[in-house]
Formats: C-alpha cells, structure tokens, sequence
C-alpha cells in the first residue's frame, strides 16, 4: 500500500513539473496568486496590466496546467 506521504510527494513533483511548461511571465503570475497570495488586483499593478486581464490569463494558464497534469 502506498503512504499518503509518498502520494504527496508525487503530486507535488507533478505540479512542479506542470510549473516548469509555463512561460517566464506566466510562472510568475501564478506564484504571485498562489504562492505569495496575491490579490488579482495587486498582481496587475505589479505587472502593469488590468485586473480582468490577470484573470483572463489566470483562467488560461489553469486550463494549460490542468492539460498537462491530465496526460
């Protein structure tokens, strides 16, 4: 039977893995959502774009995520 803890592992290794297909500008907008818990708001202003257009890309790059970690 395989622990909780190596399933864990795994998956994380998976999501680092996903991480690394984005782009540059990508991987920092979803580690500032995520990782530095970020609001969309300020993420735009960090990057000088709107806010409907970090949630645009945010929902983008989910979706890109989300195929990588489905194959």
């Amino acid at each position: 039977m395989v622990s909780i803890w190596w399933q864990c592992r795994i998956s994380i290794e998976w999501l680092y893995k996903a991480l690394d297909t984005l782009t540059e500008r990508e991987r920092k907008l979803i580690e500032a959502l995520f990782f530095e818990e970020m609001t969309e708001r300020e993420v735009a202003h960090s990057l000088g774009i709107s806010q409907p257009d970090v949630h645009k890309q945010k929902n983008k790059i989910l979706k890109k995520l989300k195929h990588f970690l489905e194959k």
